[in-house]
C-alpha cells in the first residue's frame, strides 16, 4: 500500500459517512492525523471546508488570518488571535482553503 494515498483513505471513508472521529477509529489513527488529511483534501479541492466547518467559524478565522500582516502569519499567531473557542486543524482547514482560492 502506497502511504502517499492514506489521505484518500480518509476521503473514501468520509464520502460513506463517516466524520474525523469515526475515520481516526476505523483507520487506527488518531483524529489530529485525520484532520491533517481534512487539510490536503481541501487544499486538493476534493472536499469542502463549508462539510467541515460552520461558515462564522470559517469567518471568524478568516478575518483573524486577514487582520494579521503577511510576514507574521504563522499558525501561532492566529491561534492566539482568536483563543481557544477554535482548533489548530480549524485554522488549518481555513488557511488551506484561502491558499487554493488564492484569497491569501
Amino acid at each position: 500500500k502506497n502511504g502517499g494515498d492514506t489521505h484518500k483513505d480518509t476521503l473514501l471513508l468520509y464520502r460513506s459517512g463517516m466524520d474525523v472521529e469515526g475515520i481516526a477509529k476505523a483507520r487506527s489513527l488518531t483524529a489530529n492525523t485525520v484532520a491533517g488529511h481534512f487539510t490536503k483534501l481541501i487544499a486538493e479541492g476534493e472536499v469542502s471546508i463549508n462539510e467541515l466547518l460552520a461558515e462564522d467559524k470559517q469567518q471568524a478565522i478568516r478575518d483573524a488570518v486577514l487582520l494579521t500582516d503577511a510576514e507574521e502569519r504563522r499558525l501561532s499567531t492566529i491561534k492566539e488571535r482568536l483563543g481557544d473557542r477554535y482548533d489548530w486543524n480549524e485554522i488549518k482547514w481555513v488557511l488551506a482553503e484561502m491558499e487554493r482560492d488564492s484569497d491569501l
